[in-house]
């Protein structure tokens, strides 16, 4: 296997846990569980729902502590000090290894009105990087720099398309993963790259490398099933190079969000 990471932890999940979505600490000693419905997708866990029971677990299974988390959870981020930052459909809230609040963001009431929030990271400089979506008219997104003190510092013009996720690329640049591939911005919303992808593939997800590739979890289009043209295709976690080709990959089950860690390992959510 080539690529700066040589090594991979997929976690599985079963009956109500979905989606393993982050690590504490060191990364390698605590991951954070989302609780949600059996049949996955939030199911049985309205999108509205005011409290998420959460859990930091140990990877042997045994539960070290479970908080709830202001309405259902979209992303967790393990940050450089150790805790997590979770965007909820009620905020965002940094939370500690003793499942206690840090740090918590309610969600402006005037945002509510017209758009979700869809990740929440920490940029270099220890701002907040926010992706908001918006729920009404056509499907476009602001990308918004945000600093616990000052507000709202900076944002990007709407960008056009629903995503998947977002990511920060040190202070100045944003990776988006959509429906359509993998594209980095500017904060003036100008394309900087773009990664081409396989056709029938999608990406739920996208890191980039030190070594300058870029870590993808890459979805059949069509979902579960595969369209009759996209046969013989399935789900995967590739390192892929500035050009699209596939450095390595492993076919984990619907992979849904990529952790790597200080270890060169990288953490798998599987929904």
């Amino acid at each position: 296997m080539n690529g700066s990471i040589a090594n991979i932890l997929t976690v599985a999940v079963f009956a109500a846990l979905v989606s393993v979505i982050g690590a504490t600490e060191d990364g390698k000693t605590d991951l954070i569980f989302h609780e949600v419905g059996a049949k996955g997708s939030n199911a049985g866990r309205p999108m509205n729902d005011p409290k998420t029971p959460f859990h930091i677990v140990l990877p042997d299974g045994t539960s070290v502590k479970t908080f709830e988390a202001p309405g259902c959870v979209r992303t967790a981020r393990a940050t450089p000090q150790g805790t997590a930052l979770l965007c909820a459909a009620e905020g965002v809230v940094e939370v500690g290894r003793d499942g206690e609040p840090v740090w918590t963001m309610p969600y402006p009431a005037d945002w509510k009105k017209h758009a979700v929030l869809k990740t929440a990271e920490l940029l270099p400089n220890g701002h907040l990087f926010l992706a908001r979506m918006a729920t009404q008219g056509k499907p476009q997104v602001i990308f918004v720099e945000f600093d616990k003190e000052k507000g709202i510092l900076r944002k990007t013009p709407p960008y056009p398309g629903a995503i998947l996720s977002a990511r920060p690329v040190g202070n100045e640049r944003i990776l988006i993963a959509s429906f359509t591939g993998v594209t980095e911005i500017d904060w003036e919303g100008k394309t900087c790259s773009t990664l081409p992808l396989e056709p029938g593939y999608f990406c739920a997800d996208a890191v980039r490398l030190a070594n300058g590739n870029t870590l993808v979890a890459l979805k059949v289009s069509g979902g579960i099933v595969a369209k009759p043209s996209e046969k013989g295709k399935s789900a995967m976690v590739a390192e892929v190079d500035p050009q699209g080709k596939i450095l390595w990959s492993v076919k984990p089950s619907c992979p849904l969000t990529l952790q790597p860690l200080p270890d060169g390992h990288v953490l798998i959510g599987s929904g």
